[in-house]
């Protein structure tokens, strides 16, 4: 799997623990400031570069990742923000972008759908519909654009995210809502495994499992991992992360191949955790927002950075 993290109340000794594992971890800016109109939407190029670096400076010191393991980005809110946006990620070294809707391009939209779209580098001018945001009309070569392929909901509306999908009946304790998540993810899933087979990813916030806990209920949970159940026993689907999908678009061997494509080979991970002991440092004082009264943040190395890390003074000295 892949998780797009940003930085405020994160916890990098879990973000470590989930690398060891073999998920990959990208990039989802440092502050994900909930102000698409005036902070994103502008688009001046100090703050796209915001969205995609930053991360990088604290990665082998804070939570011990390689840096070269970095190589992915969703822009906050899906705002994308066109030639700036995907220069401040080509300048700063990133590989893929993931936050661009695709709804033309699927295999279930319009009355003859036009095929969804596969991931793809930006060599040359995107065909991909834009929805959100701006979208680039210059070139970047070698960086690449995974699609998020919009899901069709139980009202026939396009939702990209999960947590954005509507009717489809999911909040109750009811078994019949973990049917009804698993029956979801299952139909948007043929539609591109019955049809051409573009990588389909499953994108949501952590929010939506949580609303179980407010549910009291375990639908969204289970009918999710019923699903992952499900794909896991085909025997042509693989669950991958997105950096591993992109290599194997580098080189895409036919499926009775690909045990030994090495994107699709799990390497045996280290027995024991590099973060074994990890420290919670408190702030209290110089924290980004006023609004904030105390922040928390879990980290592998120590001792705790005197100041809170944050943009122009990522270690916090």
């Amino acid at each position: 799997m892949t998780f797009f993290v940003s930085h405020l109340y994160n916890d990098y000794a879990k973000m470590n623990e989930l690398h060891r594992l073999g998920s990959e971890i990208a990039v989802h800016s440092v502050t994900h400031k909930a102000d698409v109109e005036h902070y994103w939407r502008p688009g001046e190029l100090h703050r796209l570069g915001e969205r995609g670096s930053g991360h990088e400076g604290d990665a082998d010191e804070v939570w011990f990742y390689p840096e070269k393991d970095i190589k992915g980005f969703r822009a906050p809110f899906l705002e994308v923000g066109g030639n700036d946006m995907y220069q401040a990620l080509y300048d700063n070294g990133f590989s893929y972008d993931c936050s661009w809707p695709a709804l033309q391009y699927t295999n279930w939209y319009g009355e003859e759908p036009l095929g969804a779209l596969f991931p793809y580098t930006l060599d040359y001018l995107s065909p991909q519909d834009c929805t959100v945001g701006r979208c680039p009309d210059a070139l970047f070569p070698g960086m690449w654009v995974a699609p998020m392929l919009d899901l069709k909901d139980n009202r026939g509306e396009a939702c990209a995210m999960l947590d954005a999908c509507q009717g489809n009946e999911t909040d109750c304790a009811d078994q019949n809502c973990e049917d009804n998540v698993f029956k979801f993810l299952k139909r948007n899933f043929e539609y591109n495994y019955n049809s051409n087979r573009a990588p389909f990813g499953v994108f949501t916030h952590h929010s939506w499992f949580l609303l179980d806990e407010i549910n009291e209920s375990t639908a969204h949970t289970n009918g999710y991992l019923r699903f992952l159940q499900y794909v896991n026993s085909l025997p042509d689907v693989y669950l991958v992360s997105m950096d591993r999908v992109l290599e194997w678009m580098k080189d895409p061997l036919p499926v009775m191949d690909l045990g030994s494509h090495p994107a699709f080979t799990c390497p045996t991970f280290d027995p024991e955790s590099d973060c074994p002991d990890p420290i919670t440092c408190e702030y209290q004082e110089g924290l980004p927002d006023p609004g904030l009264k105390e922040v928390l943040m879990t980290m592998c190395s120590r001792p705790c950075p005197k100041n809170f890390p944050w943009l122009g003074n990522i270690d916090g000295n």
